[in-house]
């Protein structure tokens, strides 16, 4: 791969793009006044997931958090306190248990969407049944924490840029296995490399790994699997390939300093997003 000034100057378009489907402050109000509630009621609770790692997808992403429940007192006291919430609410507030995960859903025209999941401690490994329909098991908490304190300069906005290249290109991967996949493929990355650049190691990481198991110590105890059905196999694998060759023809276009062409392939990866 070419590093090049004309790569290095895409970075701006890059961030815009980043802010442009970064959730806005009042997707987190009802989140956040769930929150308040919680407190007042002395519920220990934590934000996890795209949310704490600013990695969520605009009108995509829900609110995830984790309810300390050890056991069944305190598990009925969550479930009390959340009665007292949806009673004292402005607007309907509604929720469904599938074992140990809470779908709650609020806000003005129940567009909001939390995700609480009862666990024993934050950092204890668990079993959680996601909303994709996967489940994952160890500690998501732990996850949340190594994508916070990552050292490259750029880490959360690459997470977050490569989930949405995956919701634009509609690829049936879990959210998880993308955050795996980007950890693991940032390890060895220079804390100078431009954020194109740095983007285009981790999409290379991801064709290359095509559908392999990923080792995340302080998430699972083997390695993460994406459980997919042959034909969402065949999707992914085909879109992986259709990526392969569009950035075989970006290093073509910055050997020949052509960056209208380059632009133009990155925005073909970006569904077209991308602006100037």
């Amino acid at each position: 791969m070419l590093i090049t000034q004309e790569l290095a100057d895409l970075t701006p378009h890059f961030l815009h793009l980043h802010r442009r489907f970064t959730p806005s402050g009042s997707k987190l109000a009802f989140a956040r006044s769930l929150m308040t509630f919680l407190q007042q009621y002395q519920i220990d609770f934590a934000l996890f997931g795209s949310y704490a790692t600013e990695t969520a997808i605009r009108d995509r992403s829900s609110v995830d958090l984790l309810i300390a429940a050890s056991d069944t007192p305190t598990t009925d006291h969550f479930l009390t306190t959340l009665t007292r919430f949806a009673n004292q609410s402005s607007f309907p507030v509604q929720w469904e248990q599938t074992h140990n995960r809470i779908t709650i859903t609020g806000g003005p025209a129940a567009e909001q969407h939390l995700h609480c999941y009862l666990v024993p401690g934050f950092n204890t490994a668990v079993t959680l049944p996601l909303p994709d329909g996967h489940t994952v098991t160890g500690s998501p908490f732990a996850l949340t924490q190594q994508i916070q304190d990552h050292p490259f300069p750029h880490s959360q906005t690459i997470l977050h840029l490569f989930k949405l290249w995956r919701h634009l290109k509609n690829i049936p991967l879990p959210s998880v296995y993308m955050d795996a996949l980007g950890l693991a493929a940032m390890e060895s990355l220079p804390p100078d490399l431009p954020l194109p650049a740095a983007m285009q190691q981790v999409l290379r990481f991801c064709i290359e790994h095509n559908l392999q198991p990923i080792s995340l110590p302080s998430l699972t105890a083997d390695p993460l699997t994406p459980a997919l059905p042959e034909f969402a196999q065949q999707t992914a694998r085909r879109k992986l390939r259709t990526l392969a060759r569009r950035l075989d023809l970006i290093d073509e276009a910055t050997q020949n300093e052509d960056f209208d062409r380059t632009f133009q392939l990155w925005n073909l990866i970006f569904t077209g997003t991308l602006s100037r």
